[in-house]
């Protein structure tokens, strides 16, 4: 009885050895890369401690607010590109995961809506918690006519532009002596307008408040 009683002692003692070797032993929930280790051999630790960060660089997601004027343009599984500041070179693309469907006012009294788009590390030497700027692309065209968003302006409904003529500058503001020319708009974004009709490639137009002749050009 007392050799039982022994083994039966020794059974439990080698359970518990087995759980307590099994607990030292940290699997993540999926492949992943250490990225930061909290504790040291010998520390005390339980199930609440936080022992080492995980982190998956084979993809990444980026949060981004999107003004309520184009969040109406966006679908799931649409194509953008990422422009990091670490790699102004890398050609880094992503795909809209999420739409978030509340919307988030800033303390400018700006609406916005959360957009988390998924993007592929591929061969770019992407990390965590780089600034990336986010290129949604809505529609897209081929050999559309381009001008500066700055240079057209509009009027009761009317957009136009001013195109430099070989007058005399205005002794006021020192502009360019121009001609306005009415012309009708396209597509745009931040930066450019598409115009449709009113001018064609070559013609130069006047930057509103800048004294800057630019040509049209083809996108």
């Amino acid at each position: 009885a007392k050799a039982e009683a022994a083994v039966a002692k020794a059974e439990a003692a080698l359970k518990q050895a087995q759980s307590e070797v099994g607990k030292a032993t940290l699997t993540a929930p999926y492949a992943a890369t250490v990225a930061r280790v909290d504790m040291h051999v010998g520390e005390p630790a339980d199930n609440t401690d936080a022992i080492i960060a995980v982190a998956d660089l084979s993809s990444f997601h980026v949060d981004v607010p999107v003004d309520e004027l184009d969040v109406a343009q966006l679908t799931p599984d649409q194509t953008v590109r990422v422009a990091l500041d670490a790699l102004p070179d890398a050609d880094v693309q992503g795909t809209v995961t999420n739409i978030a469907p509340l919307a988030t006012e800033n303390d400018k009294g700006t609406t916005t809506y959360q957009v988390t788009v998924e993007v592929q590390a591929g061969e770019a030497a992407l990390r965590q918690g780089m600034t990336a700027v986010v290129q949604i692309v809505t529609r897209n065209k081929t050999d559309a006519l381009l001008v500066p968003r700055r240079a057209v302006q509009s009027e009761n409904g009317q957009s136009y532009v001013l195109v430099p003529t070989a007058g005399q500058p205005d002794p006021r503001t020192a502009q360019p002596a121009s001609e306005r020319r009415n012309v009708t708009i396209g597509l745009s974004n931040n930066e450019s307008v598409e115009i449709v009709s009113g001018l064609k490639l070559g013609d130069k137009v006047l930057v509103a408040d800048v004294v800057q002749v630019l040509d049209t050009g083809v996108n």
